[in-house]
């Protein structure tokens, strides 16, 4: 948009007047430095919401596995991004992909990864269901039977 442009409205008002010389040069670099602020947030956000797809899919998986629910799950994640300095985002990115190709690029990601594996196995596993033992029969007189 040129600066020169106005709506025919505002072509009356005095505060709308052609910015002109140096002060034009000002106002075109604040706004060429706004733009390009405007266009940072908008790929930060789309990243963001690209990687939160990714991250709500690996809680779901910790949660099924751990069978817990969403915040011991993101908990789990959070200690095991802080144990191995790994970010969220990439470990929740090579759980989601079952080919395992995001492992294999980082030794730190494939140690997240692995920690999470492993923390599953070491999961108490239920007890297992005790033996149905018949009652003793008894005799007409109530005493057990031999």
């Amino acid at each position: 948009m040129c600066l020169d442009d106005r709506e025919p409205a505002d072509a009356l008002r005095p505060d709308t007047a052609p910015i002109r010389g140096p002060q034009r040069a000002d106002r075109e670099a604040e706004l060429a430095r706004e733009n390009d602020r405007l266009r940072r947030q908008v790929t930060t956000l789309s990243a963001a919401l690209d990687s939160r797809a990714d991250i709500d899919r690996a809680v779901g998986m910790i949660m099924a596995v751990w069978r817990c629910d969403a915040d011991a799950a993101w908990s789990r994640l959070v200690a095991v991004s802080n144990n191995t300095n790994v970010k969220i985002r990439d470990i929740c990115r090579a759980l989601a992909d079952p080919s395992g190709a995001a492992e294999a690029r980082s030794r730190p990601l494939r140690e997240a990864v692995e920690q999470l594996r492993v923390d599953r196995t070491r999961r108490a596993a239920p007890p297992p269901p005790r033996p149905v033992t018949p009652a003793p029969r008894r005799s007409e007189d109530g005493r057990p039977r031999r």
